[in-house]
């Protein structure tokens, strides 16, 4: 009996030593040096570290670099490795880390420049549209900005002019080319004006020409049919229904979307179906700093599967439309969540072109950016750039019925 324990515990201990993991040099245990955290760092080219601008990211994950700080009078070129060096990555490179790195900016003296100086609708600045202004070489190609909606009013775009409060010169994310020193006035839409739409001037389906109208999308569509409901009851739209799920895109409706519209259409029977799809919004969301994210790239996507989609409900008396992606206010959204006016004109241009003879177009986005909206959390106090206001909702729906109604 001695002799087995005494066999016993020298063959305990092996097995707990082989069991504890082997500390690697550098490193504490195990697999830390690949799985640690790392930091990023930037800096002007005087070596002065934007501390706004740290990074922590895990070893062997990948990283966008941030875009440079504006300098008043020089040209950002990009991110150098060393204090002087010449530029080895642009801003919104997306690189994978190994280990710790510093970044220094590279940027050089505006030959030619001109200023743009952006204001309020009285023609007022403060820091925020100071914060705006830019200095660029004459003949540069600028894409414009947007500011965040002061309480009580929707920022629609920029005007050559102050006070206007409708109809916009130039929406966020327009391309403006610069010839000489120019001043841009904010055009702002008072939310107290927006008409307010009651059931008696709510637009009806033409039942003569329609069984049912399906609207198709994400949050926005389902806070419109919540908004409809809430305002009407029981009065709710006849012979309208919703597929929709909150924060999905395209991947949502081919896995699960386009199945409940086929079941919704198949419970339709005689007169023609009216399908308006509204998805897009949540795929053209990316991270701030990638300067490389392709709205045309998306809207490829989504064309071939629409024209797939229009191929297949071909036989099934449908009348297919398409909405426009909405506006956002891009100076409301924080990086992570970014989503650019600029991206959202691209994408709505190519499905407009794209998905000719297939769909009928609708433009609610200018729409909306020449008369007025109200973004907003559906009944809460909290303006996200991305969702709208009751009355607005019922602006849009209102605005599509009659689009329908209307189509050849």
């Amino acid at each position: 009996m001695r002799i087995i324990k005494k066999v016993l515990v020298p063959a305990l201990f092996l097995l707990l030593m082989l069991c504890i993991p082997v500390q690697a040099q550098g490193n504490k245990v195990g697999k830390a040096s690949n799985t640690g955290a790392v930091k990023l760092r930037f800096y002007s080219e005087d070596g002065k570290e934007y501390t706004k601008l740290r990074k922590t990211v895990k070893k062997k994950e990948y990283a966008y670099l941030p875009q440079l700080p504006g300098l008043e009078g020089y040209k950002n070129l990009g991110w150098s490795l060393e204090a002087g060096g010449s530029v080895r990555y642009r801003a919104g490179a997306k690189i994978k880390v190994g280990k710790s790195m510093k970044f220094y900016a590279v940027r050089r003296v505006i030959s030619n420049p001109c200023t743009i100086s952006f204001c309020n609708e009285m023609g007022e600045t403060d820091r925020d549209y100071e914060a705006l202004r830019m200095t660029v070489e004459k003949n540069s190609l600028i894409e414009l900005p947007s500011v965040k909606n002061p309480a009580g009013k929707t920022f629609l775009g920029w005007s050559w002019g102050p006070f206007a409060e409708s109809y916009p010169d130039f929406k966020e994310g327009d391309k403006l080319r610069v010839v000489e020193n120019l001043t841009l006035y904010a055009v702002m839409f008072d939310r107290s004006t927006e008409k307010n739409i009651t059931y008696q001037n709510l637009n009806k389906v033409n039942t003569k020409k329609y069984a049912k109208v399906i609207f198709v999308g994400d949050s926005r569509t389902n806070a419109m049919q919540k908004a409809l409901k809430d305002e009407f009851g029981r009065k709710e739209p006849r012979n309208v229904s919703f597929v929709a799920k909150n924060g999905k895109g395209l991947k949502w409706f081919k896995e699960n979307g386009s199945r409940l519209l086929m079941n919704e259409i198949a419970s339709v029977g005689g007169k023609p179906t009216a399908v308006i799809i509204n998805l897009g919004v949540n795929d053209l969301k990316h991270d701030g700093d990638d300067v490389y994210f392709s709205a045309e790239k998306t809207a490829r996507k989504y064309i071939l599967y629409m024209q797939q989609l229009a191929d297949k409900l071909k036989g099934r008396n449908c009348r297919l439309f398409y909405m426009s992606v909405n506006p956002v206010n891009g100076a409301m959204l924080n990086k992570k969540a970014s989503r650019r006016e600029g991206d959202i004109h691209i994408f709505n241009y190519a499905l407009q072109k794209g998905l000719r003879g297939k769909f009928k177009f609708i433009d609610t986005n200018t729409w909306l950016h020449e008369n007025g909206f109200s973004t907003g959390r559906l009944y809460e106090d909290l303006d996200d750039g991305v969702h709208y206001e009751a009355r607005t909702y019922k602006r849009i729906y209102n605005y599509c019925i009659k689009a329908v109604n209307a189509a050849v």
